[in-house]
């Protein structure tokens, strides 16, 4: 009895450990996969795995660069510069390019800032010119002017005697089916990006001509005119001459979207709003007169 009672202990002890250690072996990887799927929190929540996936996707989308990221090529046939005032002057085809961005002269002023990065750029010729290609509307901006300015810092452009501004659907200005002129004494660009940019017009007046497919859809003039790129929204203010199918108009202020082809008017302090009809076309103007543009001219005529 007790031979049999020596050799069954060691054997129990045995089987104990045994199942003591696959116990802890099983205790072990359980930890260990529950710390995993901590760490991936994805894993364990479908809602963040497609959030991470779409956040991945949104930023291997290419991104819009400001034409001010890109670097400054400046080129002509002599230059000068000045230590003291850290201006360089080009002259003789000279020509600045920077990303879309190209302007030419017959002579470019540069001056660079302490960190000697360029500050501006003033361009003077006969006339000096101006070429924006937009990749996001697909339309190029011609500008020329006796002097143009460049803000390089601030990315806006102004040009000074005899300005004359396009915007046009194709690379040849002159013969693109659509295209916006506009010209005056000073013109301002102001591109804050390229999604958004900015056009002011003053002087004694300003002339707009708008084309559609190679028919003057809209001539006018004023003292004052603002368009926006991104709205298409463009404003003409005080002493304002329109030219439309609908005939001549004067008035107050005249707004005008490019897209859409509406068009609106609101008088002046102590004017009216005078329709002229334009005697080539044999209109009835009950007939042809939209609703809704006359109820709103109506309504902008008693403000």
């Amino acid at each position: 009895m007790n031979n049999n009672s020596i050799t069954l202990t060691p054997s129990l002890f045995e089987a104990r450990a045994i199942i003591i250690l696959f116990c802890s072996i099983i205790l072990v990887s359980i930890s260990m996969y529950s710390i995993s799927d901590e760490s991936n929190p994805a894993s364990s929540n479908p809602a963040s795995s497609k959030l991470d996936s779409s956040i991945e996707s949104t930023q291997e989308e290419p991104k819009l660069e400001v034409q001010a990221t890109f670097p400054i090529n400046l080129n002509s046939d002599t230059t000068t510069m000045d230590g003291i005032t850290r201006e360089i002057k080009n002259c003789g085809n000279a020509r600045i390019s920077q990303g879309d961005i190209n302007l030419l002269a017959d002579c470019i002023v540069a001056k660079k800032g302490a960190k000697n990065d360029y500050e501006y750029f003033e361009a003077k010729g006969t006339p000096a010119s101006l070429e924006i290609f937009d990749r996001v509307k697909k339309e190029y901006l011609f500008l020329s002017a006796n002097r143009i300015f460049y803000d390089v810092r601030k990315q806006n452009f102004i040009a000074t005697g005899s300005a004359n501004l396009v915007l046009s659907s194709g690379k040849n200005s002159k013969t693109s089916p659509d295209r916006l002129n506009i010209q005056s004494n000073e013109i301002v660009v102001k591109n804050k990006s390229e999604k958004q940019r900015m056009i002011e017009a003053k002087g004694v007046p300003v002339n707009l001509a708008i084309r559609s497919e190679g028919n003057i859809e809209l001539n006018a003039k004023s003292l004052y005119l603002s368009y926006s790129t991104v709205t298409n929204e463009l404003n003409l203010l005080e002493k304002v001459e329109a030219e439309l199918a609908l005939g001549k108009i004067t008035a107050g202020e005249f707004r005008y979207n490019h897209r859409t082809k509406q068009s609106s008017f609101k008088k002046a302090k102590g004017q009216q709003i005078e329709i002229v009809q334009n005697q080539k076309l044999d209109l009835d103007l009950d007939s042809d007169l939209d609703l809704d543009s006359s109820s709103e001219l109506k309504s902008e005529e008693n403000k």
